[in-house]
């Protein structure tokens, strides 16, 4: 169990250590996420030339594209947790 627990917080200090970039389909949106936080939005000067809707599509697309490889990197780091875990329950029913 304590090796579970020193697992599990490897894996937070590896998250919070871990810079994540999201970017919009036409390039003009970029974000920094670290530790599930935005930490940076940066918007080119030709995105000023569309729309407000088009420019909130744009900002929305990059931090969700962000959050997905958000997920992805937690799912990468904790899966063989999980798994061990379902074969200690087979073990001990």
């Amino acid at each position: 169990m304590r090796e579970l627990t020193a697992d599990t917080q490897r894996i937070r200090e590896d998250f919070d250590r871990t810079e994540i970039r999201g970017l919009s389909p036409d390039g003009t949106v970029r974000v920094l996420v670290k530790a599930g936080r935005v930490i940076t939005l940066d918007i080119d000067p030709a995105a000023m030339n569309h729309d407000n809707v088009h420019l909130a599509n744009q900002v929305l697309a990059a931090l969700r594209q962000a959050e997905e490889q958000s997920a992805q990197f937690l799912t990468s780091r904790t899966t063989p947790m999980v798994d061990a875990v379902d074969e200690m329950r087979k073990l001990f029913p």
